[in-house]
């Protein structure tokens, strides 16, 4: 068998499918993940027996950051911005409490049967029609969206059915104590009146310029935020089919043999205007066509055959799109003529034709493009197959990509300086450049070219020519940022020490409406409101006004901004609860006890199992990210 492999690697048809299991391998894991593969055990999570790879956190990242891009109406999210978010420790978290709950699930030998995975699809709302019935169909097109087969669905949907079964049992034996429910009932029901005043930070503009001292403390201060990301020069060898089909030439006798074959595809069939009165049965016809005329055929239809005009107008058709018996009458007929009774299956027809519009054909000139355009398609894929083999083969051996292009007869396409994430120095991003192509020219070595690499529709080689390392901008370069950072900070400063002008003012007794006409600021008087309604401030900032005692003053951070408020009244809870909402407040409540108690099971799960997470290789996995996490 080894002696086998040995022979079969040294064929042109083993490099071929070296070069095919190395592209969908690349699709599959992407570049880093092919060189973690290839190098070191790329384990970042181990929980129990279940094991986690870097690259399957890297999915869920993707996924996730594509989920959050569609709830921010399509706009763009950054990855950086993503882990600044906490994106990156959320999905590790998310992989844990997965891991944690099937090992869980599989040690209390809890299993979901046949019948409830199938009872859960079939009723799932997603896979049924309007009447409410399961349509495989749709079930298919949602596999085929989420990329999955109909077993790995089941087998994930077991599983999350065994784990509903262990936390619905949680959740059936917790009921939050009455009196429990009565207090938080007061605490959420709990009104006040009050009286806000906002310091926003426009109130006080900065008219100062820092010093050229002060923004050299702030240079050296911010230097990790100053680099300029690595920049790298690319050359790319591209296989697509508008590259290699430059050099298929279509001769005219081939273009001719096209057209002439697929002449009906250029020809526009002749068409027919028709009126027609359908009866039920031969009598209802015959009684029709007594006296029937083409100049009294629409009369006719309305007074003997109870038509209207719609009805009886059947417009321009072609004869294939018309049933044959009637089709073969129609397109031998002249104009004026009557025809029929015709019986086909829906009745009798009695037709006349009106006007004639004879077949049309496209001349060759107006469809030459096109049918070049056509066979070039055709040509480029065997093109490009045989292309991709004569250049993985030249690269093997060692010749330079430069002339390994111009041997295949393609050119070598050059890009200037550009960044991870596909910008130029001006911070223009670069047209053609695509993730696949990015991420190859990020992870590979300079002046070695690439492994054929897939992408839209067709291949790419990636040289790096040069490599610029991440380096701090010049003083002079960062100024304005400086500059503009100075300014932040001191309006920061400034705003606080109005703020508290404005809170002194408030707590000498003086009414919040007087206050902010003296120093121009927007007041608004909240009345009878709970903790609910006011959304439009930071929770934190709530509790502590709910928190406050009656005719008392608070100057609280909202952001860079301040809050100025006094609390007007304080009104209790109806003593008489609505016994509708105190139900709704004990089942939040048993709720959170539930995910208190499920927090708790599998934390004691977790010392029991064993969890172990590779931070340095999480991180390492993730920093195609973050290399351009710098102040462009």
């Amino acid at each position: 068998m080894i002696m086998f492999f040995r022979k079969l690697s040294e064929s042109w048809i083993a490099k071929l499918l070296m070069i095919l299991l190395s592209i969908s391998m690349m699709m599959l894991f992407g570049i880093s993940g092919m060189t973690s593969m290839w190098g070191k055990d790329d384990t970042a999570i181990v929980v129990g027996s279940e094991h986690v790879k870097a690259q399957q956190l890297m999915s869920d990242f993707q996924r996730d950051l594509k989920k959050a891009q569609a709830l921010m109406g399509g706009k763009y999210l950054s990855p950086q911005d993503a882990i600044k978010m906490g994106m990156m420790n959320t999905v590790v978290q998310q992989r844990v409490s997965g891991a944690l709950k099937n090992e869980m699930t599989e040690d209390m030998e809890t299993i979901a049967s046949d019948a409830a995975v199938r009872n859960y699809i079939i009723n799932n709302p997603n896979f049924q029609t309007l009447t409410g019935q399961f349509d495989r169909n749709l079930f298919a097109a949602y596999l085929n969206q989420m990329q999955m087969s109909e077993s790995l669905f089941s087998l994930n949907l077991r599983k999350e059915l065994a784990q509903k079964h262990v936390f619905d049992a949680i959740r059936a034996v917790v009921v939050a104590p009455s009196s429990l429910t009565e207090k938080v009932y007061a605490y959420a029901n709990e009104t006040r009146d009050l009286d806000v005043l906002l310091v926003h930070t426009g109130t006080v503009p900065v008219s100062e310029e820092p010093t050229e001292d002060e923004l050299q403390e702030y240079y050296a201060a911010m230097e990790e935020q100053l680099y300029a990301p690595e920049y790298r020069r690319l050359s790319l060898l591209k296989i697509t089919p508008e590259t290699v089909s430059a050099h298929f030439v279509v001769d005219e006798a081939t273009v001719q043999a096209v057209y002439d074959e697929h002449l009906n595809n250029y020809t526009k069939p002749q068409r027919r205007k028709v009126d027609q009165i359908l009866t039920k049965d031969v009598a209802s016809a015959d009684f029709v066509m007594e006296g029937l005329t083409a100049d009294n055929f629409l009369q006719t239809a309305q007074e003997k055959g109870k038509q209207t005009p719609e009805e009886t107008d059947l417009g321009w058709l072609e004869k294939a799109s018309v049933l044959p018996e009637i089709g073969d009458a129609v397109f031998s007929a002249q104009v004026g003529e009557i025809l029929g009774p015709i019986e086909t299956t829906v009745g009798y027809h009695i037709l006349v034709v009106r006007e004639i519009e004879d077949a049309v054909v496209t001349p060759l000139s107006e469809v030459r493009d096109a049918i070049v355009a056509q066979l070039k398609a055709e040509k480029a894929y065997d093109l490009m197959y045989a292309k991709s083999r004569e250049i993985d083969d030249k690269l093997g051996a060692g010749e330079p990509l430069d002339k390994v292009a111009a041997e295949v007869g393609l050119t070598v396409e050059k890009v200037d300086f550009v960044d991870g994430s596909g910008k130029n120095k001006a911070g223009t991003e670069v047209v053609g450049l695509s993730s696949e192509i990015l991420e190859t020219a990020f992870l590979s070595p300079e002046g070695e070219p690439s492994p054929l690499v897939n992408y839209q529709n067709g291949s790419v080689v990636v040289q790096v020519d040069a490599v610029e390392p991440m380096s701090l901008k010049p003083f002079a370069e960062v100024k304005d940022i400086l500059v503009a950072e100075w300014k932040k900070d001191q309006q920061k400063k400034d705003i606080a020490d109005f703020a508290q002008k404005v809170y002194q003012a408030a707590q000498k007794g003086d009414e919040l409406k007087t206050v902010a006409l003296f120093y121009q600021l927007d007041e608004k008087t909240l009345k009878d409101v709970n903790r609910g309604a006011v959304s439009d401030l930071p929770r934190a900032v709530v509790e502590q006004l709910f928190s406050a005692q009656e005719d008392a003053v608070l100057l609280l951070p909202v952001g860079e901004d301040y809050v100025v408020a006094k609390v007007e009244k304080v009104t209790a809870a109806d003593a008489d609860i609505d016994p509708a909402l105190l139900v709704a407040v004990q089942a939040s409540l048993n709720q959170q006890i539930t995910d208190g108690m499920v927090e708790e099971l599998l934390t004691s799960y977790a010392n029991t199992v064993g969890v172990k997470i590779d931070t340095p290789l999480i991180e390492e996995t993730f920093q195609v990210y973050m290399k351009q996490d710098t102040v462009d």
